[in-house]
């Protein structure tokens, strides 16, 4: 029996496993901060309604990030947008590690790293349906 050379190079299912581990890693953090909330509390001895801006901000603003990083997809592709999304998030966290106050908590966790998601998730996606017709040939 011949076997087929698939049309993506074999890379296709390299992109899905990828494309999961990014969801996986991206939603995981924000969705962590419950157990970081605590942390947060008692290291900066601020009121729980404050220190749960941390958390909302993360949340808000990878939602109101949307148009910019689907601008951003557009005008310079999905790889660099997805690896500099990763360089930032990864800036975020260690900053956000350094953090004297939660002022500065709300810049390094609820700005930089609350983008994450949405620029990690939009070049995943496009890369996904770019790809995954390609590799449904296996299916057939």
């Amino acid at each position: 029996m011949e076997m087929k050379k698939s049309p993506d190079g074999g890379w296709g299912w390299v992109i899905v496993l990828v494309s999961f581990f990014t969801q996986f890693l991206c939603y995981g953090s924000p969705i962590a901060v419950g157990v970081l909330y605590l942390e947060w509390l008692d290291a900066f001895g601020e009121g729980k309604g404050k220190t749960a801006w941390v958390g909302s901000l993360a949340s808000g603003v990878g939602l109101l990030a949307s148009p910019v990083c689907s601008l951003c997809v557009s005008s310079f592709g999905a790889r660099p947008v997805a690896i500099f999304s990763g360089f930032m998030v990864a800036g975020g966290l260690m900053l956000s590690g350094f953090a004297p106050n939660i002022y500065f908590l709300f810049f390094s966790y609820g700005i930089v790293v609350g983008k994450k998601p949405n620029h990690c998730n939009f070049p995943k996606l496009q890369e996904l349906i770019i790809t995954l017709p390609m590799s449904t040939s296996l299916f057939s």
